[in-house]
């Protein structure tokens, strides 16, 4: 899981993803504001930008054709966020970046620290493949870090990146239940748009990997070195 962040004091950033399945989220979660919903097209045409999509989806949107760019797809159908981190970093808009180093399970909290300069502001964002899917994720957009000593917390839903078919089929997901490959050679919906969850349509059991939103659990500290 990537944070990444603008400027300020060194800052922790708690992960914990929900357990799988899991029931509708409680009324004061579902009162928490959500990064982003961008809007999900219908029709078979190539859609207009999203106008509220993540600053960092934004930035690997290609307006001239459809789908996400390269670095988000290699984050959403194989978990690799180095090109993401390269391209905010070539852009000089990364101070720091970590990750998680490791798969994290449901229910399982991980936490990822991350460092910034002194009396400035600090943004953070956080983004990770959903596995086993063919290119869903979730993330976190560009939201302020509390005040020394204090945390926030938000939930994300899971996105679809869009960039691959949802065949379900383990041979096209990777991790340790399908064991598959990640990147794929098949065009996906072509837009970012908010998962439809498993279904069991291919080797998947839905029963078992299905899950409701919000999937992931973030929860933003600002600490002193």
């Amino acid at each position: 899981v990537p944070t990444l962040v603008d400027d300020e004091p060194e800052t922790s950033t708690l992960v914990d993803t929900a357990p799988q399945p899991d029931p509708e989220p409680a009324a004061e979660e579902s009162a928490v504001e959500e990064p982003v919903e961008p809007e999900t097209a219908v029709a078979p045409f190539v859609p207009e930008k999203p106008e509220n999509l993540p600053a960092f989806l934004d930035r690997d949107y290609a307006p001239r054709r459809p789908g996400p760019g390269d670095a988000l797809a290699a984050l959403a159908e194989g978990g690799d966020t180095e090109p993401l981190r390269l391209k905010l970093e070539s852009a000089g808009q990364l101070f720091d970046a970590a990750s998680s180093g490791g798969l994290l399970a449901p229910g399982q909290t991980v936490t990822v620290t991350v460092d910034a300069p002194r009396h400035r502001h600090v943004n953070i964002s956080v983004a990770a493949m959903l596995i086993p899917t063919n290119d869903g994720f979730f993330a976190l957009n560009s939201v302020q870090a509390p005040k020394f000593n204090h945390s926030v917390t938000h939930f994300s839903p899971v996105y679809d990146a869009g960039s691959e078919p949802n065949d379900e089929a383990c041979a096209n997901i990777p991790g340790p239940v399908c064991g598959g490959t990640g990147p794929s050679v098949e065009d996906g919906e072509g837009y970012v748009h908010i998962h439809g969850g498993i279904h069991g349509i291919g080797d998947l059991d839905a029963a078992s990997y299905d899950w409701r939103n919000p999937a992931a659990k973030i929860t933003i500290k600002r600490v002193r070195n």
